[in-house]
């Protein structure tokens, strides 16, 4: 079974390019903004109802980003607290609402402005499957956390408290210590009809297998992720079943690589 989406569209916003984050849907971050059009498409949000859209880069070296030089995939915001700093940077802090699609980007007063509309997933995957790709996810992240220093031990209970698969996703995403590029295409998986859930416990199974460190606790010792790594694998396995050619095989070969 696949996802299946609905859309509706935004009036024009105003467009902040981001050069080295993805911002999720319910995620609060701070942002510190120096380029004179990310300045000036605050000072318009901050004019208006606050939201703005958050759009990563394809390059973190392009100084001055315009349509094409961004995804077209990224997240309506909106700006909780914002304070100029003494050297003429901002420093902002938003919330991550929900995911968007582009349809056009141009110039507006100096600053990029955008039209864009909602995506949100109607259909989710069935209940059973849901679950199992849950507790598995849950289970190796919770090793995930106790071998990143960078990431505070009460996160597990954040999450234990998330009730909602895609929110719980997202909230996983967000904390993945990955390239940009990945942390994008988890952004992009609930929009390519394919469970988020399922694409985040793939990039997890690359984490463990690829970062040399994971695996072991701050001393040194190994904390026996061996078999949850194999219960995420199998049970990504029979949730892909359900996935659109292009992902599942895509994610079939990163399970397949030893």
């Amino acid at each position: 079974m696949t996802t299946e989406l609905s859309a509706s569209v935004l009036p024009e916003l105003p467009v902040l390019p981001l050069r080295d984050v993805v911002v999720f849907p319910n995620m609060v971050i701070p942002l510190f903004v120096g380029r004179d059009k990310s300045i000036k498409a605050l000072d318009l949000a901050m004019e208006q109802d606050k939201r703005i859209l958050l759009v990563a880069q394809k390059s973190p070296e392009t100084d001055d980003p315009a349509a094409g030089d961004l995804y077209d995939i990224g997240t309506l915001a909106q700006v909780l607290q914002l304070l100029k700093l003494p050297d003429g940077t901002i420093k902002v802090l938003v919330e991550g609402v929900t995911r968007v699609r582009l349809t056009r980007v141009h110039e507006m007063d100096g600053a990029l402005a955008g039209h864009a509309e909602i995506l949100e997933a109607v259909e989710p995957r069935e209940p059973r499957e849901v679950e199992a790709i849950v507790r598995s996810l849950m289970g190796l992240f919770e090793q995930y956390i106790k071998t990143n220093r960078k990431l505070p031990p009460e996160l597990m209970q954040t999450l234990s408290g998330i009730d909602e698969p895609n929110r719980l996703a997202d909230t996983i995403s967000a904390h993945l210590g990955v390239r940009l590029g990945e942390k994008q295409r988890l952004l992009e998986a609930v929009v390519q009809a394919v469970d988020q859930l399922v694409f985040g416990g793939v990039v997890i199974v690359q984490v463990a297998r690829a970062d040399a460190e994971f695996g072991r606790d701050q001393r040194g010792r190994h904390v026996g992720l061996a078999e949850p790594v194999e219960q995420l694998e199998r049970d990504l396995q029979d949730a892909l079943c359900g996935s659109s050619g292009l992902f599942r095989w895509r994610a079939h070969r990163v399970l397949a690589e030893r």
